[in-house]
C-alpha cells in the first residue's frame, strides 16, 4: 500500500493536505485502501510527543506545578490528551465550514442528504471518525476523560455506523464536524484553570471564547442541523426521500441526532451556570 497525498485544501495562506481517494468520495472506500493511516498517525504523534515532552521537563522540574484544582493533572497522559485537537480541530473544522457551505448553497435536498459527492466530505468524516476511535481507545488505555466524554464518543461512533455505511448526508456530517472548533478553547481554559487558576485572565478570556464558539455551533448551528435532518427523515414517510438509507436506519439516525443535541444542552446548561456564577463571584467582590 501507498500512501501519497491526493490533493490539498486551500484556503487563504492555509494549506492542508487532503488523503482521501476522490473516486468515490466515501469515508468506506479511504477506510478499505488504508488512506485513513495518516489520521491515526497524526493523533498518536501529537499526544505521544506531547506526552514525552511533558514528562521530560518534569524530570527535569521546569514544568509547573498545578494548582491542585484537578488532580488529573498529576498524570502526564492526561495533560497530554488536551494536545491533539488543539493542533487538529482548525483544519477539521475550517474544512467542515466550507464543505458544508457548498452544500447548503446548492439548495437541493437530493445534495444535501444524498450520496456524498464532494472529496472534502469524505475527507472530514473520515478524519473524524479516526479521531474518535483513537481517542476512546487512548482513553482506555491511559484511564483518561469521564463518564460524559465516553457517552459522547458513544453516540457518534453509532451515527458514524451509517455515515460510513450509506456514504450520505453530507450537509449533516458538516455541520456536526463544525463543533470541533470550540474544542481548542475548551482544552485551553482546561490547561490554564489547571495551571494559572481560575482569577487568570488567561483562564477567563480562553471560557469566554470557548463559550461563545459553544453556543455558536454546538448550540444554534446543531439545533438547526437536528431540525432539519428530522424534518427530512419525515418527509421521507410521504414524500420523495432524499436520505440515501433504509428507513429504519434513518429513524435510528434521527434518534442519535437527538441523542447528541440533548448531550449539547446539557453542557450548554453547565455552561451558563459557570458564567452565572462567575459574574455573581465578581459583583460579590
Amino acid at each position: 500500500m501507498h500512501l501519497s497525498v491526493q490533493g490539498w485544501f486551500r484556503q487563504g495562506f492555509f494549506l492542508w493536505p487532503l488523503w482521501c481517494p476522490s473516486d468515490p468520495p466515501c469515508p468506506a472506500h479511504c477506510f478499505t485502501t488504508g488512506r485513513f493511516l495518516p489520521f491515526v498517525a497524526l493523533h498518536l504523534i501529537i499526544f505521544y510527543v506531547s506526552a514525552a515532552f511533558i514528562f521530560i521537563l518534569r524530570r527535569k522540574n521546569k514544568w509547573p506545578e498545578h494548582t491542585g484544582f484537578d488532580p488529573s493533572f498529576d498524570q502526564t497522559f492526561y495533560i497530554a490528551w488536551h494536545m491533539p485537537m488543539m493542533v487538529m480541530a482548525f483544519p477539521l473544522g475550517l474544512m467542515a465550514i466550507m464543505a458544508g457551505r457548498e452544500v447548503w448553497l446548492t439548495g437541493d435536498r437530493f445534495m444535501e442528504y444524498g450520496y456524498i459527492s464532494d472529496p472534502l466530505v469524505s475527507e472530514i468524516g473520515t478524519w473524524f471518525i479516526c479521531f474518535i476511535a483513537v481517542d476512546a481507545v487512548l482513553m482506555m488505555m491511559h484511564r483518561l476523560g469521564g463518564k460524559e466524554i465516553y457517552l459522547h464518543h458513544a453516540i457518534f461512533s453509532a451515527g458514524a455506523v451509517f455515515w460510513i455505511r450509506h456514504c450520505c448526508a453530507p450537509l449533516t456530517m458538516c455541520i456536526l464536524m463544525t463543533q470541533e472548533l470550540s474544542t481548542p478553547w475548551l482544552n485551553l481554559f482546561t490547561l490554564c484553570r489547571a495551571y494559572k487558576g481560575l482569577s487568570s485572565i488567561w483562564t477567563q478570556g480562553s471560557f469566554l471564547i470557548f463559550a461563545v464558539l459553544f453556543y455558536i455551533f454546538r448550540v444554534f448551528f446543531n439545533t438547526f442541523c437536528t431540525v432539519h435532518f428530522l424534518c427530512e427523515v419525515l418527509h421521507g414517510f410521504w414524500g420523495s426521500p432524499a436520505l440515501r438509507m433504509p428507513r429504519w436506519e434513518g429513524v435510528a439516525s434521527a434518534l442519535i441526532m437527538l441523542a447528541q443535541w440533548f448531550l449539547q444542552l446539557f453542557w450548554a446548561r453547565k455552561i451558563a451556570l459557570k458564567f452565572y456564577h462567575s459574574i455573581q463571584n465578581r459583583e460579590a467582590t
